[in-house]
């Protein structure tokens, strides 16, 4: 809480970061978002951080989706997520939540964003041992 009202108030955090306890994991299983280029269009790749943003939408069809950013230390990110995974990890989606994301990195005009694949709270990845399922580049 305090870490939170630090970014509000000053615009960067004073007493620690909100990720330092999911550093070691990080590391491991997330490229960072700063290190993400533009040869990676269209690599499946995997990223991790704090929601610091979301916007719930409704399509044609009547389905919900999200679009949020995902920060990490240094940058931060566009992350879409379409109807059939939202439905599953809707609950996650909550600003300050620090999530995995694997995914699809999409580029146009200079705009980076991942159409994301998977996406799981990573104090849950912690807790039960590391990823299931396909392992994509860091």
């Amino acid at each position: 809480m305090r870490l939170n009202w630090e970014r509000e108030l000053l615009g960067m955090y004073l007493s620690g970061h909100p990720l330092a306890k999911y550093s070691d994991f990080l590391k491991k299983h997330a490229t960072p978002i700063a290190e993400l280029e533009s040869n990676h269009d269209g690599s499946e790749i995997a990223i991790g951080g704090r929601i610091s943003t979301t916007k719930k939408v409704i399509t044609r069809s009547g389905d919900e989706m999200a679009f949020i950013t995902v920060e990490d230390d240094f940058d931060s990110i566009e992350v879409i997520v379409f109807p059939k995974l939202y439905s599953r990890v809707k609950a996650t989606i909550s600003k300050d939540n620090v999530v995995l994301v694997r995914g699809r990195l999409e580029e146009q005009e200079e705009t980076r964003r991942i159409l994301a694949r998977d996406l799981a709270p990573v104090l849950k990845l912690m807790e039960s041992g590391g990823l299931s399922g396909r392992q994509y580049s860091r």
